[in-house]
């Protein structure tokens, strides 16, 4: 592991040629400066190591709702979410996300698992309700293995059920958590019914700002 700073992201550690920044850090950075500042800054830093850039936490809080939201949305050409296995141990995988640049990927690995409902909630709440609030529900791919990317597709609710169970399914612990009685499966149409609310949302042409206290009114729930 190497050392390495930036005049504007600061001190970063360098493993296997990757960049590695904590996701809070990013976040914070991102709250300072303007969205297309941070965009191209992001688009600089890729072009200058290796178009690679990680961002992680291991928290449960772990949300990358303050990021998404200061990137450009025609800057992302597309996301890319799978399984990653380098994570917690004490869960059998979790989900990874990255967001394909025009300089690079930056790949974003928070504690988003389906063991439970809390961390199932956890993963709608804090990695899919952003990426659908920010108009990216369309460009969302599975990566089921290295070289196989499969479309996510959007609609109606009912669709947005079955991406949700495609998404989860990545996972060994699969869609488990909706299943066994119908408090699940309401879970289940209650975390449909959000996406359905951000996607909604998106269409509307507003600010970042704007979206979350409109989602916040429409749901009443914090992103």
């Amino acid at each position: 592991m190497t050392k390495g700073n930036d005049f504007f992201f600061g001190e970063y550690s360098t493993l296997d040629g990757i960049p590695s920044f904590s996701l809070i850090t990013l976040c914070k950075l991102a709250g300072r400066v303007p969205s297309r500042f941070f965009t191209d800054c992001l688009n600089r830093f890729l072009l200058e190591n290796n178009n690679a850039l990680l961002a992680q936490d291991g928290s449960t809080e772990s949300s990358i709702s303050e990021l998404v939201g200061k990137l450009d949305s025609d800057g992302i050409g597309s996301v890319h979410i799978y399984e990653r296995l380098d994570g917690n141990q004490c869960v059998k995988g979790e989900l990874g996300c990255d967001l394909i640049l025009a300089n690079g990927v930056l790949s974003i690995h928070g504690f988003w698992t389906t063991n439970s409902e809390q961390h199932a909630s956890i993963a709608v709440n804090n990695l899919l309700v952003p990426l659908y609030l920010k108009g990216l529900s369309n460009r969302i791919h599975l990566r089921q293995d290295e070289n196989m990317l499969v479309p996510l597709t959007t609609g109606t609710s009912k669709i947005h059920r079955n991406e949700i169970l495609n998404i989860f399914r990545l996972l060994e612990y699969g869609d488990g958590v909706y299943r066994g009685s119908e408090k699940n499966r309401q879970k289940l149409d209650e975390h449909a019914r959000q996406l359905d609310i951000c996607r909604l949302i998106s269409e509307k042409n507003l600010s970042w700002v704007e979206s979350q206290n409109l989602y916040r009114k429409e749901v009443g729930m914090y992103l």
